[in-house]
């Protein structure tokens, strides 16, 4: 007789996997996309309190790890989280930190001249 042939609706194997691989990522992701953001702000204010007091186990004990606690900030604000929403309004505003990252304050991205001139420029307009 014939050799089998595989029937014409069945994918080959490749598809199958890829197939396979992509409603797994989208089971991930609806996963994701389900949890509350609240608990997400929070995890995220946690994490910047632990890295600014250097308490992650990749860190040296006491060793603040600033710019990703300032990563975390900002995901927490952009779930949503209270107090980090209140935190990078202070800091946005030129002062310091009160709740998740306590005493930290954004670095001028200009000194006062600068500013003073670009003011002068824009005035000029």
């Amino acid at each position: 007789g014939r050799p089998p042939t595989a029937s014409p609706a069945a994918p080959p194997p490749l598809r199958r996997a890829w197939q396979s691989s992509t409603l797994l990522v989208g089971a991930s992701e609806q996963r994701e996309a389900s949890a509350p953001p609240a608990s997400l702000g929070r995890v995220h204010a946690r994490l910047a309190e632990l890295l600014l007091a250097g308490g992650t186990p990749t860190q040296t004990e006491g060793e603040a790890d600033v710019f990703s606690a300032a990563y975390h900030l900002v995901c927490a604000a952009a779930a949503g989280e209270p107090r980090a929403l209140r935190d990078l309004r202070s800091m946005l505003r030129g002062l310091t930190g009160d709740e998740v990252l306590p005493g930290v304050q954004l670095a001028p991205l200009c000194t006062e001249e600068e500013q003073s001139a670009a003011a002068a420029a824009c005035a000029a307009l």
